[in-house]
């Protein structure tokens, strides 16, 4: 098996930091989303806390029917809001980039030491850097292509949108 021309391996290099960086960002978008979720979390239980006093106050009469349905509108308008927010969390959620390198690595795969990925003709790749790797990628359903006489990859890009 021959060496590897230098511009593969330059090529490889690139791809290996673009995956950095590209998990960077994710870590950030994840970190974002996160507390975005924890605000939504606390908004939500304020709504259910105003939706079980409201029927405490219903059970003891305490409360007219004008004041009970401007309780309900301002419930209706909260509830909106919040709806509103999960959709745009959904959004983003959904638009969140992730490369299959760091599918694998928040899946706790050693991705650095076992495996890399690169784009080649709009398709990608993972290669295995070790026999177990290998085998780890067959075992998980992943067919080998040839991309040149010394270069096998898996394809993986019919598992991730674009």
């Amino acid at each position: 098996m021959g060496k590897l021309p230098s511009f593969i391996l330059a090529i490889l290099v690139v791809v290996v930091a673009l995956t950095g960086w590209q998990t960077m960002r994710l870590n950030a978008q994840m970190t974002e989303f996160s507390a975005e979720t924890g605000r939504l979390a606390a908004r939500i239980d304020g709504v259910f806390n105003n939706i079980e006093g409201m029927k405490a106050d219903l059970r003891a009469n305490s409360l007219n029917l004008t004041s009970a349905k401007k309780s309900v509108a301002s419930l209706d308008s909260n509830m909106a809001r919040i709806a509103g927010d999960v959709n745009r969390i959904a959004a983003r959620i959904h638009d969140v980039e992730a490369t299959p390198t760091d599918v694998l690595r928040m899946a706790g795969m050693k991705v650095n030491d076992w495996y890399f990925a690169a784009r080649i003709d709009q398709t990608v790749y993972l290669f295995p850097r070790n026999k177990e790797a290998e085998q780890q990628l067959v075992s998980s359903g992943l067919a080998s292509h040839d991309i040149r006489p010394y270069l096998t990859g898996y394809k993986v890009q019919a598992m991730f949108r674009k």
